[in-house]
């Protein structure tokens, strides 16, 4: 009869990815990071199988990745690879806090012309002419902030029956003309702050020059202009939930 020989185990293979050991029957595949933390995939015969041994192609693989991804780690990716709306929502971001820096500081100033007046008898001189300014310059600077998440008023009226692809594609429309409105405004702002400059023209009492608050409302109006012509060709700049 013949022998039988006792049966040797057959050697799997191992091979460290990182600090992640996959091991199999097959040559190591190289799992990245976040597909280690995947639940157990399929194979091409619908039976359960482990990550390591799933023959993972490349799109498939991207497309697992991708559905698994929790939040955290696609508002992460957002980070690393901001696009043109993430960027001009953190620009629109930025010019509304240095508009909100703009009407706290004429708001103290307010406080203390007010608290001069009634205790001194002396309030700020020109206290109204700051006033004129700063909120004509802070009301520039929430300009981009406002057209990035949608914050105009509407008037949709005549829309309200209609299908979601006419309101979309109208909404880019009234986007485009918001932008050409604001690009013109920019533009003649500053063709009237260099006309003011030339002139040499002041406010009456603190004696400032009236450029300088036109030429502070130019940022604002451009960056809105920006906002606005990026939303009429499809980039969505509202605000976002984190992995949106």
């Amino acid at each position: 009869m013949p022998s039988s020989s006792p049966s040797v185990p057959r050697k799997r293979s191992a091979k460290t990815v990182g600090s992640t050991l996959i091991a199999g029957p097959s040559p190591a595949v190289a799992v990245p990071p976040i597909m280690q933390e995947l639940p157990a995939a399929r194979n091409h015969s619908g039976r359960a199988d482990g990550g390591a041994r799933t023959g993972w192609t490349t799109g498939r693989g991207l497309a697992t990745v991708l559905t698994h991804m929790s939040a955290e780690d696609r508002a992460a990716s957002v980070d690393e690879h901001p696009g043109p709306g993430v960027l001009l929502h953190r620009l629109a971001s930025a010019l509304a806090y240095a508009g909100g820096a703009v009407i706290a500081g004429v708001g103290l100033m307010s406080a203390a012309s007010i608290l001069g007046r009634a205790t001194l008898g002396r309030p700020i001189l020109g206290d109204f002419e700051l006033v004129e300014i700063g909120t004509a310059v802070a009301g520039s600077l929430f300009l981009p902030y406002c057209q990035a998440n949608g914050g105009h008023i509407i008037v949709d009226f005549f829309t309200l029956r209609a299908g979601e692809r006419t309101v979309r594609a109208l909404d880019r429309l009234g986007a485009v003309l918001m932008a050409a409105m604001f690009l013109v405004v920019a533009w003649r702002t500053v063709v009237g702050s260099v006309d003011i400059a030339r002139s040499g023209e002041t406010s009456m009492l603190m004696r400032v020059p009236i450029w300088i608050g036109y030429a502070a409302m130019v940022p604002g109006v451009v960056a809105a202009g920006a906002v606005a012509l990026a939303q009429g060709l499809g980039v969505r700049t509202e605000e976002r939930a984190p992995g949106d």
